[in-house]
């Protein structure tokens, strides 16, 4: 007998996830098209084969787009002889973008929208594999989404977590100094005429849940209540005297200047986030993580159909893709402006 031995629960949980993650896959495919993802079941060998890009995917529509020589991002190409769009503020000097057959070519800017952050690159390199973007894509909030590469390995998988909506330039603002708790963000300080204060939290007050967010600590109420916009009612689930006590606030936008250690606090946070993240006319929301110069690049479905296009890196676990309607009005417009 050996001297440890496993419990065998333990061992079937990589299991029992799959099983879980392929009945999500199934659920959600079959909303899509029934036919398609039974099939993509029956040639799958294992679970990771769900995401990995056919012989003909959108892969080879994608690519790695740089200034300098130094890559700040990705783009989709959308018409054969050469048009990619990708996110704006990524781009400065020299411009280049590297196909997925790994040949750089020079790459212009030829339109683009500040609004939704997009630009619209032209390269002069024949004829290349354009991506389809179709109309009416409907997403639901559980879906799995894909972030592809210039190969058939994706950059990051995720899970739909908040349906396209408009994001504002300004987030949501409680108006609370909170520190770490046990079992949630402790307030220590509420400020005056604050969406805390109108709905009436107070010093010493657990706040263990805000909607449907568990909150742990101090860093996540920042990143759930810094994904919200002014105006949005939340409902708040705190302890106060040992008792359960539930709110509801109607968060307020920042307006005070920061002091020193606020802004040193606020680009500690910001780390590792896209410098442009908010400000969009409409995104979905999902829970894979990027990096800024991962950023540009198409998300599909797990069908392979296009669904939209990474904008932004937003928060720690959040990255926010701009929707197919978005795109199509894009290329739209640069349609009639070369005319």
């Amino acid at each position: 007998m050996s001297r440890t031995s496993q419990n065998p629960l333990i061992g079937a949980i990589p299991a029992v996830l799959a099983i879980v993650a392929c009945f999500s896959f199934l659920s959600t495919a079959m909303a899509q098209d029934a036919d398609a993802a039974a099939k993509k079941l029956r040639r799958a060998r294992s679970f990771e084969d769900l995401f990995q890009a056919g012989p003909e995917g959108v892969w080879q529509s994608v690519v790695e787009v740089e200034a300098d020589g130094r890559q700040v991002g990705y783009g989709l190409i959308t018409s054969a002889d050469g048009q990619i769009v990708t996110k704006l503020s990524l781009l400065k000097n020299k411009l280049s973008c590297r196909l997925p057959n790994g040949k750089r070519f020079d790459a212009k800017l030829v339109f683009q929208d500040q609004e939704n952050d997009l630009a619209l690159l032209k390269v002069e390199a024949g004829r290349l594999k354009a991506a389809s973007i179709p109309k009416n894509i409907k997403m639901q909030v559980g879906q799995w989404i894909i972030s592809p590469s210039k190969s058939k390995s994706p950059l990051a998988v995720g899970v739909v977590g908040v349906l396209p909506k408009k994001i504002l330039s300004a987030s949501g603002f409680l108006g609370v100094t909170i520190e770490d708790g046990k079992g949630g963000a402790i307030v220590r300080q509420v400020a005056a005429a604050s969406a805390a204060e109108a709905c009436g939290l107070r010093v010493d007050d657990l706040i263990t849940r805000i909607g449907k967010a568990a909150i742990g600590g101090r860093d996540e109420l920042v990143e759930v209540v810094g994904a919200l916009s002014p105006g949005d009612k939340v409902a708040l689930q705190i302890v106060r005297n040992s008792r359960k006590v539930a709110l509801t606030a109607t968060l307020g936008k920042r307006d005070e200047p920061r002091t020193s250690q606020r802004r040193s606090r606020s680009r500690r946070f910001s780390r590792g986030f896209s410098t442009r993240r908010r400000g969009f006319k409409r995104a979905v929301q999902y829970d894979a993580v990027l990096q800024p110069s991962q950023c540009g690049g198409p998300v599909i479905d797990i069908l392979g159909r296009v669904v939209g296009l990474n904008i932004a890196r937003a928060e720690r676990t959040r990255t926010l893709a701009l929707t197919n309607d978005i795109l199509l009005d894009f290329l739209m417009e640069a349609k009639k402006a070369s005319n």
